[in-house]
């Protein structure tokens, strides 16, 4: 009786995995891919990016293979394809996908990525300049990149510039602005931002009545930021 269960429930099971195979939506997806190596072979740079990460990751017939995702996103970059510079040059920073490490390519590539308008490529190129590891410190230059990152949104940008205004390097110390930054990278689902907003308020909020500072934590908690909120 239970060799006769066991039977229906593997061959339920094949059946299953077999309607799984030829079903209408693994079909779908395979066009999809045929029709993107295509578009990737006749030079479309945004489909060589795309089925760059699909080798980076793997996916249904794609297998891994980092050295071929690391040409395809450059063949992407030389087209042109800002997120496809950006990651070149991260890869090239960090020595990975079959690529050794090395600077100068790392930021000629991340610089190519930010003037075509890259908030990611901005951000990764201010925070180099302000760093200055690897590269040639310079605040001016940073908080210019930074700028354009956090003016397209990028939480991360913001909060790096607001690090900047915090610090007065580049330029005028400003916490209001500082203050708002982090409050919008908060906002946009960045809390390690709430670190240093915390640091830079702490002594403001310990001067203002009880309720007022409650008021204020709590604001900050609804936004995702705990650490302010304890």
């Amino acid at each position: 009786m239970r060799k006769g269960v066991w039977s229906v429930i593997i061959l339920a099971a094949f059946c299953i995995m077999s309607a799984i195979a030829s079903s209408p939506r693994r079909e779908e997806t395979r066009e999809a891919l045929h029709k993107l190596r295509e578009r990737a072979k006749a030079g479309d740079a945004k489909a060589l990016y795309d089925l760059a990460y699909l080798y980076d990751t793997g996916y249904d017939t794609v297998p891994v293979d980092s050295a071929l995702s690391s040409a395809l996103y450059r063949a992407s970059a030389e087209k042109g394809y800002a997120p496809a510079r950006n990651y070149l040059g991260f890869r090239y920073y960090n020595g990975e996908g079959g690529l050794r490490r090395d600077i100068d390519s790392a930021l000629f590539w991340i610089e190519r990525a930010a003037e075509s308008g890259d908030a990611k490529g901005a951000a990764n190129l201010g925070w180099l300049l302000a760093e200055g590891k690897d590269v040639v410190r310079d605040y001016v230059h940073a908080r210019y990149w930074l700028s354009k990152a956090a003016n397209a949104g990028l939480p991360s940008g913001q909060s790096q510039l607001a690090d900047l205004y915090r610090q007065g390097l580049g330029g005028a110390a400003d916490t209001v602005a500082a203050a708002k930054l982090y409050t919008e990278a908060i906002d946009g689902g960045f809390p390690d931002a709430a670190v240093p907003l915390k640091e830079m308020m702490l002594e403001k909020w310990k001067a203002l009545p009880r309720d007022s500072a409650m008021a204020i934590g709590k604001s900050y908690y609804r936004r995702r930021a705990p650490g302010i909120g304890t």
